[in-house]
């Protein structure tokens, strides 16, 4: 997790990449049962840089963006 300076945004990344030495990957199965990596930006519902998402939220920060990142053909 991660606040911007001022408090305008939190970011919150997930990778899914890092395999323990143990583990096996089995490309059938794998690929549809794991989560792919994804980063989620979140934005303060009171700040000036909100688009007007969730202005009557009770949360403090509402999602904005998430981006997904496809895990790597092998």
């Amino acid at each position: 997790m991660r606040f911007s300076y001022r408090g305008d945004y939190l970011a919150v990344a997930f990778n899914n990449e890092y395999r323990d030495e143990s583990q096996k990957f089995d490309r059938t199965v794998g690929l549809e049962t794991a989560q792919p990596s994804f980063i989620i930006i979140y934005v303060n519902r009171l700040s000036a840089k909100n688009p007007g998402i969730k202005l009557n939220s009770k949360d403090p920060y509402v999602k904005l963006l998430k981006f997904q990142i496809p895990f790597h053909n092998f």
